[in-house]
């Protein structure tokens, strides 16, 4: 089995910003794009190191049981050894760091350390391991490291504890390319702007925008992208699904008195809305291993068509 441990103690952070687990991309806060990851590469068990359960380790741990996994939010390390056992592996996610999901799921698929060139990476604020590389904040190891970490203080940084102990073991270095650093797409502790490149990147490739050939759709796609770019965590596909479904009732009511035209025209309308929504929810879920579809969102998948053609 494979357990996955993430941490929201960040002890870099000033006391006027916000903790670097919880700054947001594409409307998720890194520790979530940490926790797709890690149901990703088949994390069945999460835990989560953290000072106290607030409102965004709840949030935390409704996401990782929505997708079917066990979530335990954690104050002491060495209660790891409770849920891990020596036949089991150990993925773990520095705080505050936000890796690419395809390198982790190709270079761990066994255990192994993954690492940049010391130069950049150290200038970044990424942990030296020797005088050439680099942590890049992503390991998996066997679950009898965990043995070993119960042995140290309470107050140790359980990440760089667990990177330590992995190394003197034997584990192997997975070296990364500096182009996921130079191009911003492994980020960590993120600025503003670093958070700004990636999040307009991602929007970019996870909404999928019909070609031209299909003008109607096109455009509709489209706007449903820019909407999506501007409004991140919020209802808007929520709001959507309830504007085509209300246009395609309205259709069918005037087209039963013989308004034709404007039935037709309200069709239109619930077709464009349906199409912004589906872009729209494909971005703010993008990521997730088993995002929800609500049934609105599939019943007008099944109806929008049949209401044009009637």
């Amino acid at each position: 089995m494979r357990v996955a441990l993430l941490s929201v103690l960040d002890r870099q952070t000033g006391p006027q910003q916000v903790p670097a687990p919880f700054r947001l991309l594409a409307g998720a806060r890194l520790v979530e794009r940490q926790l797709d990851i890690a149901l990703a590469a088949g994390c069945e068990t999460i835990a989560c190191l953290a000072q106290a359960v607030g409102r965004e380790v709840i949030e935390l741990q409704h996401r990782a049981e929505a997708a079917g996994a066990r979530f335990i939010a954690l104050h002491e390390p060495r209660k790891l050894s409770g849920m891990v056992s020596a036949s089991d592996e150990l993925l773990v996610m520095a705080p505050g760091v936000l890796p690419e999901e395809e390198a982790v799921l190709r270079q761990l698929a066994k255990p192994g350390v993954l690492v940049f060139p010391e130069d950049p990476a150290v200038q970044r604020g990424y942990e030296r391991i020797d005088a050439h590389f680099a942590w890049a904040g992503v390991l998996l190891t066997r679950g009898q490291a965990v043995e070993q970490l119960a042995q140290l203080p309470d107050d140790v940084d359980t990440p760089s504890a667990l990177l330590r102990i992995a190394l003197q073991s034997g584990t192997r270095t997975y070296p990364l390319e500096t182009r996921l650093l130079d191009e911003d797409i492994w980020l960590n502790d993120p600025a503003p702007e670093q958070l700004a490149v990636r999040e307009r990147n991602w929007v970019a490739g996870h909404a999928d925008v019909a070609p031209f050939k299909a003008p109607g759709l096109a455009v509709a796609e489209r706007m449903g992208a820019r909407l999506a770019r501007d409004t991140m965590r919020g209802n808007l596909a929520r709001f959507l699904a309830l504007g085509s479904a209300a246009a395609a009732v309205l259709a069918l009511a005037v087209a039963v008195f013989g308004w034709l035209v404007p039935g037709f025209g309200l069709a239109a309308v619930a077709a464009l809305l349906f199409a912004m929504e589906a872009v729209v929810r494909r971005v703010s879920s993008a990521g997730q291993v088993r995002p929800r579809v609500p049934l609105l969102v599939q019943a007008l998948a099944i109806l929008i068509d049949p209401v044009i053609v009637l």
